[in-house]
């Protein structure tokens, strides 16, 4: 049974929560059903694409679009390195030859003979995704992520929900979604509803 402390604050000794956490792009899955994980272990993993460049490729060479490709060093797909040719347009006297560099460590994305523009792009950037409670994990969506189970006291608000430990006689945060004003509030809400639990055990 919950009990009120303060307004817009309820206490539960315990509850069941289920939680997902989920990548923002598709990946790896690290966890599997059954496992007890922390806060800290990593469940999910993927790779966010690099930023994209466009470089105006025609341009630089001084030539129209439709022949962009024919005078490529790179296609697509090749990686490059800042500075490194990815174009040229030769000719017999050398100060009328044009050469178009990299501007970035990464790959051609595309080749556009329609505007003349070629698209480079980043090297991917690693994203990780941890648990960030301690929980069971019941769920698991390949490539996508995991659904965790946690049973533990809860503390809600209006707009927030904390959830705290009870070590050695004092209160400890150990999550607060969507925080604002309500950590204070409930430590002292959770402070008052343990003690009197211990003291009613101990009458």
């Amino acid at each position: 049974m919950a009990h009120a402390y303060t307004p817009g604050l309820r206490v539960a000794d315990r509850v069941t929560v289920r939680k997902n956490r989920i990548l923002p792009l598709p990946g790896k899955t690290l966890a599997s059903v059954g496992d007890r994980v922390e806060a800290e272990t990593i469940v999910a993993r993927t790779d966010m694409p690099g930023k994209v460049f466009s470089v105006n490729a025609a341009g630089r060479l001084g030539i129209p679009p439709g022949e962009v490709a024919k005078y490529m060093v790179k296609k697509e797909g090749d990686n490059v390195e800042e500075n490194e040719i990815i174009a040229e347009s030769k000719s017999f006297i050398s100060w009328l030859k044009a050469t178009c560099f990299s501007p970035i460590n990464g790959s051609i994305e595309s080749i556009s003979t329609i505007t003349g523009q070629v698209l480079l792009r980043e090297p991917p950037n690693p994203l990780e995704v941890p648990a960030y409670i301690d929980g069971k994990v019941v769920e698991v969506m390949e490539g996508e992520g995991v659904y965790l189970m946690i049973p533990e006291p809860l503390f809600t608000g209006i707009q927030d929900v904390v959830w705290l430990d009870w070590i050695n006689h004092k209160v400890v945060a150990r999550e607060i979604i969507h925080e604002n004003n309500i950590l204070r509030s409930a430590v002292i809400a959770a402070t008052r509803y343990w003690e009197s639990k211990e003291n009613a055990g101990g009458s």
